[in-house]
């Protein structure tokens, strides 16, 4: 039976979370050598964070 689009919704958003968490993790044990490397993973952070907000909105229309 497939999933309700609210728990897909769910699963991603839990998988974005796991991802923002690994990057901040990644940044405190093996701090980029440059400040251009750390911006990089700040802005993929930035943008899974916005990602993970949409994902809200979505999830919130299904329910």
């Amino acid at each position: 039976m497939p999933q309700a689009p609210s728990d897909l919704l769910n699963e991603k958003l839990a998988s974005v979370a796991t991802d923002i968490e690994a990057i901040e993790e990644l940044i405190d044990s093996e701090p980029p050598q440059t400040t251009d490397q750390i911006l990089a993973l700040r802005t993929i952070q930035e943008l899974y964070r916005r990602l993970a907000d949409d994902l809200r909105v979505a999830i919130s229309l299904f329910e």
